[in-house]
């Protein structure tokens, strides 16, 4: 965290900007939203143990030198990617599959 905030006045120092913006980014469901509300030590962002909680992107001030950006998770899938790998990936939700027994 203190090499965001050197990072951050250095950044300053050299090219006259206020603050950084930093994005994070990665799959579904695995922290983005709980690390940036474990870095501002309350819950800004909304979290939950499925994926997709998070729809746009959030803008969120850490300090007056860093903010960071909350984002959706990304799913990088071939086009003939099966239903079963994505499920396994969590880019499904459970409940929006059709029923194999009916």
């Amino acid at each position: 965290m203190n090499l965001l905030f050197k990072y951050a006045k250095k950044f300053e120092e050299k090219k006259g900007q206020e603050h950084i913006i930093v994005g994070v980014l990665g799959m579904p469901n695995v922290g983005k939203s709980s690390v940036i509300n474990v870095l501002k030590n309350k819950p800004i962002c909304n979290t939950g143990s499925t994926p997709f909680i998070t729809r746009g992107l959030q803008e969120v001030r850490l300090n007056s030198k860093v903010n960071i950006i909350d984002s959706p998770g990304l799913m990088l899938m071939k086009t003939d990617d099966a239903t079963g790998t994505q499920i396994i990936r969590s880019s499904v939700q459970v409940e929006d599959l059709a029923d194999p027994v009916s």
